[in-house]
C-alpha cells in the first residue's frame, strides 16, 4: 500500500513539473505587438486590394469605365508604397522572431 501512495505522489509531482514547463513555453511563444500589428496591417491592406479588385470587375462588367483611371491612381500612388513598406515591415517582423 505504501508504493502506491509513493507513486501517486510522484505522478503529482511530475505533472506540476510539466505544468511548469509549459507555462515557460507558452511565455516564449506569445506573439509580440510588432508581429500583431504586421499580421493585422496585412489582412487589411489585401483587404482593401481585393475590394479593389471587386470594384474593377463591377466596374468594367456593368459599363462604368470612368472609375477604372481612378482605381488604377490609388492602386499607384498609395498601394504601391504601402505594399513596399508592409513587405519590409514583414521581413523584419520574421528576422526578430527568427532571433527571439
Amino acid at each position: 500500500m505504501m508504493l502506491d501512495k509513493d507513486r501517486h505522489h510522484d505522478c503529482n509531482q511530475n505533472a506540476k513539473n510539466s505544468a511548469t514547463f509549459g507555462s515557460e513555453i507558452m511565455d516564449t511563444n506569445q506573439d509580440t505587438l510588432l508581429f500583431r500589428f504586421a499580421s493585422k496591417s496585412l489582412k487589411y491592406f489585401l483587404l482593401v486590394l481585393f475590394g479593389i479588385a471587386i470594384a474593377y470587375v463591377l466596374s468594367s462588367g456593368l459599363g462604368i469605365l470612368q472609375i477604372i483611371p481612378i482605381l488604377l491612381y490609388i492602386l499607384q500612388q498609395f498601394l504601391l508604397p504601402l505594399g513596399i513598406i508592409l513587405l519590409c515591415l514583414i521581413t523584419t517582423v520574421v528576422i526578430i522572431e527568427s532571433l527571439r
